[in-house]
């Protein structure tokens, strides 16, 4: 865990490093980035107390898709995801409202 809260810190900081999780089914990978995505949007921050703030999108590949499939999920989930992101900020602006 501590590898990919570095490479977040060090993508927030203009220097992104890469990294690959792999292994057998059921060794928690998808348990490990529920909590990498937690802290890629900032709702829980990383060792060094510093939050960070990414659009985090998530699909589903598999070897049937074509690139230009690929594409189509990336850009559909990056629109739900910054949609999701302006009706928060609308929610939050409306709260001073009152």
């Amino acid at each position: 865990m501590l590898i990919i809260e570095q490479r977040l810190f060090q993508t927030k900081n203009g220097n992104p490093q890469h990294f690959l999780i792999e292994g057998e089914r059921g060794l928690g990978k998808s348990s490990l980035f529920l909590m990498v995505e937690k802290q890629a949007t900032g709702k829980i921050p990383l060792r060094n107390s510093e939050k960070v703030n990414f659009v985090v999108i998530n699909i589903e590949l598999d070897s049937t898709q074509s690139f230009f499939e690929i594409l189509k999920a990336i850009a559909v989930d990056f629109k739900r995801a910054l949609s999701e992101r302006d009706r928060i900020k609308t929610l939050a602006s409306g709260v001073w409202v009152f």
